[in-house]
């Protein structure tokens, strides 16, 4: 698609402007087209007016984010895979590349979606959910279930042996969080941009013995030495902790993304949407 007329930021179908300049004829993919294709495909939710401001450069910008770095997208209501193209350019831009992209994806019915997946608690050693902890009441997450971003996976997985080797037992109070949602029980004040909100983080109390290691217990400095011993071992794996935060959130462990990027934007985007829009979250299994 070689012969794509560029479509960016400040083009309007109605004052006949595209590719940043004035045109006596319109081009035969217009600003209204891409509006209604973005939607398409899952992007963009706004009004489809031929208005090409930031509503539409940042859908557009989703939307390559996807193509850059998605393993799995949806079509006909399910998961299947598909293989990113890491080259692809977050230009906002509509340009050849992205046409091509674009014209593929509408074609074949694809939509994007997020990373999220759902871990079932009893495929847990050592790992299981505390009373305080908030069903996403979603009909397709179990009750035993935690939804999480993929990219926090092994996170759990290296929590969940170390436990094992320690005999803790971690209950979770909290993984994945709806925006909008009012946060109950939080240590600290929820950040607008925190990483929960993507699925990248767990609140938890480390368990030995008799003795649940709260936030009063560390400010005493009175966890157990099990418990410090498990920190060390999640902080090796590079993941943080939130006793190291200078506003100390001790039940904390994450993968951070950072949120001044447009990677965390579009992972906020992609699975909060994942899962108001109902879309399937693939259940996984830790051995």
């Amino acid at each position: 698609m070689s012969n794509v007329t560029e479509l960016k930021r400040g083009d309007n179908d109605k004052r006949s402007t595209w590719g940043g300049s004035k045109q006596t004829t319109a081009p035969a993919y217009t600003v209204r087209l891409l509006q209604t294709d973005l939607k398409i495909v899952g992007v963009y939710s706004d009004t489809i007016d031929g208005g090409f401001g930031k509503n539409t450069e940042h859908a557009l910008k989703i939307f390559q984010w996807c193509v850059k770095n998605s393993n799995t997208i949806v079509k006909n209501n399910a998961l299947i895979a598909y293989t990113p193209s890491p080259t692809t350019a977050l230009t906002g831009k509509y340009d050849p590349p992205t046409a091509t992209k674009l014209n593929n994806w509408v074609t074949n019915k694809y939509k994007v979606t997020g990373d999220l997946v759902r871990i079932s608690t009893p495929s847990l050693s050592n790992i299981e959910l505390g009373t305080a902890f908030k069903h996403i009441g979603k009909p397709i997450v179990n009750k035993s279930d935690f939804v999480i971003s993929k990219s926090a996976f092994q996170m759990i997985q290296l929590m969940n042996t170390t436990a094992k080797s320690l005999k803790l037992i971690i209950y979770i109070n909290q993984a994945l969080r709806l925006h909008g949602v009012k946060v109950t029980g939080s240590v600290v004040p929820p950040a607008s941009k925190s990483q929960h909100l993507i699925g990248h983080a767990i609140d938890c109390n480390i368990v030995d013995g008799g003795s649940w290691n709260s936030s009063k217990d560390f400010k005493k400095k009175k966890q157990t030495a099990n418990a410090d011993n498990f920190i060390k071992a999640i902080k090796k794996g590079f993941y943080r902790w939130g006793g190291d935060f200078s506003n100390t959130d001790t039940p904390h462990f994450d993968k951070q993304l950072n949120a001044n990027t447009f990677d965390y934007d579009a992972k906020f985007f992609l699975n909060q949407k994942q899962l108001s829009s109902g879309d399937p979250i693939e259940k996984q299994l830790i051995p």
